[in-house]
């Protein structure tokens, strides 16, 4: 009974795995074809077939055949090659597939500055990388070179300080003159020598990034470090009035902070110096005050960060208009230093005489006002004896009679200094076309920078032991 009943069950299994195989092989079926271009019927070499919703596919060969298994009639393919339209087709009933591919005339047509004009993408010979607002950085970006860092190979970026008033550095071609001289030309609506720090990035329509000599030829040895061409926001056509608001909150932080000794490793270390014989003439450098002071932590802070952005356009159908305010106030991560800009931008573009003479007006003004960077506290931080405290007993900063070292939180608390800008852009552009392919333009701009720096120090410590003075104020 028994070994009958274990026939009856393998029998049962035998026919049901037997089954599910026979239905997979129904299933599963081999897909072949052959892919060519739609314009002059040549094949594709190295086309990619990807089964939809897979990693799974194959490439066609040097005759542009493919071969690949599917698992159902419902099954789609993924046909993609570069510069080429993407198609999804449903393989359905078919076995033999004849694809043919469009190409991506968008992409090709894609207009891209160069020197004082455009060309068409498939018309460009140069190392020329466009980056528009869609593909920019997104997130809370401070400067406007932030929006292409990480998007264009072989530009680096980098912001060396915590400085809130500092651009950052950007490198494009390496050292390429004698003064160590590597920054890009930077140009703005077609003026060169612009400064990427005078723009707020939400105004930013578009940069291109020239990377080769010949591309930046036609400015001369300006161009030798390359070219940052950065298209600014404006107006478009006929549209009723619209308000945009951009707005963001940042916090900068401090990555990481040198290995110093605090008080109780300072304390031992001082009586093993001792024992050992430490010479007397460091004998004030080893007094112990009796305080544990973290000075990085006494000198630096969690910096908030914010901006906000208001842009109202509009127009008819010859004429339209583009303005935008924005606020910024940034923070740096040592106390007491700070930035703030207030930028406002107005764009207007008109068409005359039957759309052939086209006429583009910029101006913009931005200010800006901040303290500045004391690097020195720093240095100050690292050297200063960590059992000292930072105030006295009547709440003053504490003088610290110590060889060459001052109180870092002095520095910062005890000196004001105070930088305003306030850069004027201005430009006119015109063109005309005289006949069908024929244009005459000029273009005329303006740049006025102007600044005041002045500061109030009342650092005893600093100025009393040099130059035998309790105060100074310079405008």
């Amino acid at each position: 009974m028994k070994n009958q009943f274990r026939k009856e069950l393998f029998l049962i299994c035998f026919f049901c795995i037997g089954s599910l195989f026979l239905a997979n092989a129904q299933q599963s079926r081999q897909i072949s074809g052959t892919i060519t271009d739609s314009e002059n019927g040549e094949t594709l070499l190295g086309v990619n077939v990807i089964i939809g919703g897979t990693t799974q596919g194959v490439s066609t060969d040097l005759d542009g055949d493919f071969s690949i298994s599917v698992p159902g009639s419902n099954t789609v393919l993924v046909i993609s090659y570069i510069g080429y339209q993407t198609q999804r087709i449903t393989v359905g009933n078919q076995n033999i597939l004849n694809i043919r591919l469009v190409p991506d005339t968008k992409a090709l047509e894609e207009v891209v500055v160069v020197g004082y004009g455009t060309q068409r993408r498939e018309e460009v010979t140069s190392a020329v990388t466009k980056i528009t607002s869609e593909n920019f950085v997104k997130g809370p970006v401070v400067s406007p070179a932030q929006l292409i860092q990480g998007k264009v190979a072989g530009l680096a970026i980098t912001s060396v300080t915590g400085d809130p008033d500092a651009n950052p550095s950007i490198v494009l071609r390496g050292i390429s003159t004698l003064s160590n001289d590597v920054a890009p030309l930077v140009v703005i609506d077609w003026v060169p020598g612009r400064s990427l720090g005078s723009l707020q990035p939400e105004d930013i329509e578009s940069i291109d990034v020239l990377k080769d000599g010949s591309a930046a030829a036609i400015y001369g040895t300006r161009g030798t470090g390359g070219m940052i061409i950065v298209t600014t926001k404006s107006g478009r056509g006929a549209q009723r009035t619209t308000v945009e608001y951009n707005g963001w909150v940042g916090f900068d932080t401090m990555y990481g902070t040198p290995d110093l000794l605090n008080g109780n490793e300072w304390r031992a270390y001082m009586k093993e110096q001792e024992a050992a014989g430490f010479p007397n003439r460091f004998a004030e450098s080893m007094i112990d005050y009796g305080h544990n002071t973290d000075w990085y932590k006494a000198i630096s802070q969690t910096a908030v960060n914010h901006s906000h952005n208001f842009t109202f356009r509009g127009g008819s159908e010859k004429t339209s208009y583009l303005g935008s305010v924005s606020y910024k106030n940034i923070e740096g991560i040592m106390k007491t230093t700070s930035k703030e800009f207030l930028t406002t931008r107005l764009n207007v573009n008109h068409s005359a005489i039957n759309d052939r003479l086209k006429i583009s007006f910029n101006i913009q003004n931005t200010m800006t006002k901040g303290g500045v960077w004391w690097s020195n506290a720093y240095n100050q931080a690292i050297k200063q004896n960590p059992t000292a405290p930072i105030y006295d007993e009547n709440g003053k900063i504490n003088e610290i009679a110590q060889w060459d070292t001052y109180n870092p939180v002095g520095i910062l608390e005890q000196r004001e200094e105070e930088r305003k800008t306030n850069t004027y852009l201005t430009n006119l552009k015109a063109t005309f076309e005289v006949i069908d392919g024929l244009k005459v333009g000029t273009l005329l701009a303006m740049q006025k920078y102007d600044t005041s720096n002045g500061f109030n120090d009342f650092v005893d410590m600093y100025v009393s032991r040099t130059q035998g003075q309790h105060g100074r104020a310079v405008r």
